[in-house]
Order: structure tokens, then sequence, then C-alpha cells
């Protein structure tokens, strides 16, 4: 799964080096932004527990996918202020002596405000725009939960922890309106009060490809 989603991102990376030969360069202060993104996370390849004299096991899986939807503002050219909603899912299966499986889809869903903050200056006045960023925010954790034994039983949950991301990443202008962007990071996030799928963590490495569409006037 990794090597497969590493592939697509090097095509990703490929087509974004040969749409931005004809972008041109364009002001982004006071300007706004309202985008998509799309990659992976890999929070733990897998955790996997077992009991005993019960023989129960719990085993825990990323899903390797993610997706998301947000909005932007630039309050200078150095400098934006985001808030964004991302979807992390993962699967978890927990087998028991005698039969019974139980199987939980978990979406865990970081609610996140924070500033990306753009270097060198050089960058101002080019297609290309790198940047640092750091955002906090709560992270949403949503738990489906199907029981299949001497009866069927099927149950959802939720519950709320504190969250932040760390990255790094660059930003390519296409046009007036149209922007592409390449990111990487980390999911850094606090313990849920129970277990979701197995786990009560879900921190972890994530990258993501962006599409952007730009409106508004600028300011010089």
């Amino acid at each position: 799964m990794y090597t497969q989603n590493g592939h697509r991102f090097l095509y990703l990376l490929i087509a974004l080096l040969l749409l931005s030969l004809a972008a041109q360069a364009d002001p982004l202060n006071g300007r706004s932004r309202l985008y998509i993104k799309a990659g992976f996370s890999n929070q733990v390849t897998s955790s996997r527990t077992q009991v005993f004299p019960l023989n129960t096991e719990v085993t825990a899986e990323t899903g390797g996918s993610m997706g998301g939807l947000g909005y932007g503002n630039w309050l200078s050219e150095k400098l934006l202020v985001d808030i964004s909603l991302t979807a992390i899912g993962t699967e978890a299966k927990t087998r028991v002596s005698g039969g019974d499986v139980s199987s939980h889809t978990v979406l865990v869903m970081p609610i996140l405000i924070g500033l990306r903050y753009y270097l060198p200056e050089s960058s101002f006045s080019t297609r290309w725009r790198p940047y640092l960023a750091v955002a906090l925010g709560p992270v949403l954790g949503i738990e489906n939960k199907n029981e299949v034994g001497l009866q069927v039983i099927t149950e959802s949950r939720s519950m709320a922890t504190l969250g932040s991301r760390f990255g790094a990443g660059v930003d390519i202008i296409i046009g007036r309106s149209f922007m592409l962007g390449l990111s990487g990071g980390y999911h850094l996030m606090t313990d849920f009060e129970e277990p979701l799928g197995g786990k009560e963590n879900y921190s972890g490495p994530a990258f993501d490809f962006s599409f952007s569409f730009l409106f508004g006037r600028g300011r010089i």
C-alpha cells in the first residue's frame, strides 16, 4: 500500500512540474482560497493484541487514505491563515473464540486552524511558494461497530480529543485563479478517552496533494 501511494505521489509531482511551466507569478496578499486535498496517512501499519485464555485477537490497521477541504486567506505575501477539515479512515477487526467477529470502521477527523509561513522572500515574485505550517484544533473520532455471532448488533459512538499538525510543502500558482500544492507533515494528537477500533491514538505522518481555487482582490 505504501509503495503504491509513493508511486502515485511521484506521478503527481511530475505533473506539477509540467503544469507549472505555463504558470505566471501573481501576488497573493489579501486573496483567499477554497481547496480540496487528498493523500495518505500512515499512523501505524498494524497493531495486534492477543488475550489468553479467552483467545481474543484485536487487529487494527490504518486505511492508508485521507481527504479534506478547507479555506485560507493571505494576511500578507508571507502569511496565510487556514482552517481545514480532514477525514482519515481506518479499520479494525476483533475475533473471539467461538466464531464471533466484530468489525470496526473508524473515521478520525482533525478540524484544525493554522498558519502557513512562506519563505524565502525571493520566492514571492515566482510561481513556487515553499512554506512551513502549523495547525491546532479538535479531533473528532467516530466508530461504527458491527458484531456478527448468534445475533447481529450495530452501534455507533463518537468522542473528541486535541490535535495538531506540523509540516512543510510548496504551493504552485497556476494562472490567476488556481493553485496546486504538495505537502508533508505529522499529525500529533492526545489519546481518546477510550479506544476506537482498538487504538487510543492515531498520531502519524501524512502526505497530501491539494487543488485550490483563488478569489478576491489582492492588496499591494
